[in-house]
């Protein structure tokens, strides 16, 4: 089961970065912004927000705040009696959130 420990779905940790650009692409220049080779690579489908944070050296805060930004009032609301919470996500340094 997923952890929705996170502020928004395309933010969820285990979210494939292929499915967050196919549903929001407006994410895609946010990641050719940040050097990231995700967009049309293989691997996409497999590798989340934080693998690509800690692939490319990047920033994962920063990343984040930069895809809130463009996926704004697209992302629906979290479903009733789900909770969740900006202090719990996990860190590109490797930290755990689980």
């Amino acid at each position: 089961m997923r952890n929705f420990a996170t502020p928004y779905l395309p933010l969820d940790p285990d979210l494939p970065l292929d499915d967050m650009m196919r549903q929001w692409p407006s994410t895609i220049p946010v990641m050719l912004r940040h050097r990231f080779l995700c967009v049309g690579c293989p691997i996409a489908p497999f590798h989340t927000l934080l693998d690509a944070c800690r692939e490319h050296g990047a920033d994962l805060d920063a990343v984040t705040k930069d895809i809130e930004e463009v996926v704004g009032g697209s992302v629906p609301p979290p479903a009733a009696g789900t909770v969740r919470s900006r202090g719990s996500r996990r860190s590109a340094s490797g930290g755990g959130g689980r």
